[in-house]
């Protein structure tokens, strides 16, 4: 039995009604969100999203000024920010679920960061472009 092949373009309307739903689900979710910690002063853990950003200063105002760093557990997986004057900061964005332990090098301040799965945002900005591919070129069907 033979197969046939035959492409259908998707009509304009299709198109829009693509583009509708995708952008009430962009709108529809949390961005990414910016997380702040003055460090070493706040050492509670942070439960966080993938696509996440943390953002560590060094709040520490002894006098003299004493240096601190934002040193991750696994160094493949982690970050290092090297030594941070008192006011300086040092980020980092979590693109994946995990569990780190990050330290003070110089110290024994010690705290974590959970990181969930990645958000519904972030999961609609990777399939948006290849669903407008999609709807660009047309739906092909095999009879």
């Amino acid at each position: 039995m033979a197969m046939t092949r035959f492409t259908r373009p998707v009509s304009g309307f299709s198109l829009l009604v693509l583009c509708v739903t995708l952008l009430v689900l962009a709108l529809s979710v949390d961005a990414a969100k910016t997380w702040q910690v003055l460090w070493p002063k706040q050492t509670e853990g942070l439960n966080i999203l993938a696509g996440d950003t943390v953002v560590w200063t060094n709040s520490d105002d002894s006098t003299p000024p004493v240096v601190h760093t934002v040193t991750s557990e696994f160094a493949q997986n982690g970050f290092d920010s090297q030594d941070l004057a008192p006011g300086q900061t040092f980020s980092h964005t979590f693109y994946f679920a995990q569990n780190l332990t990050y330290t003070c090098i110089h110290h024994n301040e010690t705290s974590f960061v959970f990181v969930n799965g990645a958000s519904s945002l972030t999961a609609i900005a990777i399939l948006a472009p290849v669903f407008a591919i999609f709807a660009t070129i047309g739906a092909s069907w095999i009879h």
